[in-house]
């Protein structure tokens, strides 16, 4: 029978699911850009170096933390845990480990984020998300995914499971891996209940950096055929906001120096900062830890003055303790939720707008 003849006829074996099909898209994405660039490929390596920083604090906060271990047999560890948070801070950790350790790994943790992944992941970005649409675009592939039982949005999942996939490559994984380096000390599973639910937060942290990042570049990608100006179109957005940020909160050397509360809405990376330390209630936990403390908070307090004084405020700590107002833990200006909230309005504006163009190429 001719092939003409025989007519359409229904596929009747078993279909994939609906996930499935944005997961191959994201899984395919993924090994294009691993295989294209030596490049992103390194640079995935080389993010997973600030652990190595991090990892002996929580091996040396876990160590004192457990009760059972003698810190005169653990000197090296012991002393570091000494140079953070002093002896008399110690001292009150190994007697109530539940009720302090869970805001210590949770400033780390936020620390982490806010400080090294979140810079590496915008920077991870810029190699592996511009070319996502824009290649398409080139290469008219839309025909060739609408052509299957692909729907605009399982489409558009793939493309964001692929940014999404690096972004947690380093904000998620090695977060896990340094609390399981601090639980791996825990003498029982009292350490574990008490801080199991910073896995959550950091889970949440992970997606409020990689979702909006990942909706803007798409949309940068989006609208050009060509990944060179997709790229410059992201470091513009990234770059000339962190620089318009900081030219308003630096303070000058001026006292009393205020910057405006919208200023965290010029860059993209502040605004996940200050959601990462809304998740991680920062403020709450350090000020929490302040009068757990006291003055014996050794490198915490000055870690904190750092803090302070890279955002404007080196004055923050000396003010009488009732005044002391931490943190969002950047700078001046309204309550991280607000940024949680605008990271959601640019996420879905971004989603309803990427529906409308992967569909325009097709419509007739």
């Amino acid at each position: 029978m001719p092939i003409a003849e025989l007519g359409y006829r229904s596929w009747q074996g078993v279909r994939t699911g609906a996930l499935v099909r944005a997961l191959a898209i994201a899984r395919s994405e993924v090994a294009i850009a691993l295989q294209a660039s030596k490049l992103l490929r390194r640079f995935l390596i080389l993010a997973w170096i600030p652990i190595l920083y991090f990892c002996p604090f929580f091996l040396a906060i876990g160590y004192v933390a457990n009760p059972e271990n003698d810190p005169a047999s653990g000197v090296l560890l012991t002393g570091l845990a000494r140079e953070f948070l002093g002896q008399a801070a110690i001292d009150r950790l190994r007697q109530d480990p539940g009720a302090i350790l869970p805001g210590i790994w949770a400033v780390a943790f936020y620390v982490f984020f806010a400080y090294t992944q979140s810079f590496l992941s915008m920077i991870a970005v810029a190699i592996a998300g511009p070319p996502l649409i824009a290649k398409d675009l080139r290469n008219r592939a839309f025909l060739v995914y609408f052509s299957k039982p692909i729907q605009p949005w399982q489409y558009l999942l793939g493309k964001l499971g692929t940014v999404a996939a690096f972004v947690f490559s380093m904000t998620l994984l090695p977060a896990l891996v340094l609390y399981a380096v601090g639980i791996a000390l825990s003498p029982d599973l009292g350490g574990l209940l008490a801080t199991f639910p910073i896995v959550f937060e950091i889970a949440a942290a992970s997606v409020a950096i990689a979702i909006p990042i990942a909706v803007v570049v798409l949309v940068l990608s989006s609208l050009t055929a060509d990944r060179r100006i997709a790229t410059f179109g992201w470091l513009a957005v990234w770059i000339f906001g962190e620089i318009a940020f900081r030219a308003l909160t630096v303070s000058g050397g001026q006292p009393g120096h205020q910057a405006p509360p919208w200023a965290a809405l010029l860059s993209l990376r502040e605004l996940t900062t200050r959601a990462a330390s809304g998740i991680f209630d920062a403020r709450g936990r350090l000020e929490l830890l302040l009068q757990q403390f006291g003055e014996s908070g050794g490198r915490l307090r000055r870690t904190m003055r750092d803090i302070a004084e890279g955002m404007g405020d080196p004055h923050v700590l000396d003010r009488p303790r009732d005044q002391v107002q931490l943190l969002d833990l950047a700078g001046s200006g309204y309550p991280p939720i607000v940024s949680i909230a605008v990271l959601a309005a640019i996420a879905a504006a971004g989603i309803l707008f990427l529906l409308r163009r992967v569909v325009r190429p097709v419509q007739v």
